[in-house]
């Protein structure tokens, strides 16, 4: 029996019978991340868009910032210097209804954060440089932020519910974690995480549960 050569990998994303071209790349990131399509694309992604999306970034931190701590003359300070700094970058002047729409944002962005774990890059002291798309465009949870999300909510349900040491799925997690990351967790990194659950346990989930729900 004879086999031909291997089959190359894609290099262009072929758009299926009925997909919009949009779908069709999204597809092609989220079966093959780390393919030759999908790496043009996030290069493409972060050669026009990286600038700006890192402007909006910051005036959203900012306006946030500001949300939570009203009338802070340092925060004004930083919201005042995000917002120059998204008018150099986008080349727009910054108008009320614009400004209204990022601290819509921003308020959506705080509330979006008392029910997700801390974005990896604020806690690994090393960056993930590929994009778990899986997660991002759908929630699929079996990815590295998919993994990364499933062993923070379990901390923080096993503080919930005074779940023993011997019982419980975070070890496991962790050592799926870890294997996508490609090295362990050292200990400042697991603290980060483990305090950021507990806090979500705390302010959220026993509140949510009336109390103490052991």
């Amino acid at each position: 029996m004879t086999h031909g050569p291997p089959k190359r990998p894609p290099t262009r994303v072929v758009v299926k019978p009925g997909e919009s071209p949009f779908l069709a790349l999204a597809r092609e990131m989220v079966e093959r991340p780390d393919g030759v399509v999908s790496l043009n694309i996030q290069s493409a992604v972060n050669r026009f868009a990286a600038p700006r999306l890192r402007a909006i970034e910051q005036l959203v931190e900012a306006l946030g910032e500001q949300i939570e701590n009203p009338g802070d003359q340092l925060v004004r300070a930083k919201v005042g210097a995000a917002i120059s700094c998204w008018e150099k970058t986008c080349d727009a002047q910054m108008t009320p209804e614009t400004l209204s729409g990022f601290e819509e944002e921003a308020r959506e962005l705080l509330k979006d954060k008392k029910t997700r774990p801390p974005p990896m890059r604020e806690v690994l002291r090393t960056p993930v440089e590929r994009r778990d798309f899986g997660y991002e465009l759908g929630g699929d949870l079996s990815g590295i932020e998919g993994i990364w999300h499933r062993l923070w909510a379990s901390i923080s349900m096993d503080r919930l519910m005074s779940v023993a040491t011997g019982e419980s799925i975070v070890p496991q997690l962790r050592a799926e974690f870890e294997q996508q990351l490609g090295r362990p967790l050292d200990a400042d990194e697991w603290r980060q995480l483990v305090e950021h659950a507990h806090h979500h346990c705390d302010t959220v989930m026993r509140p949510q549960w009336g109390g103490d729900a052991s």
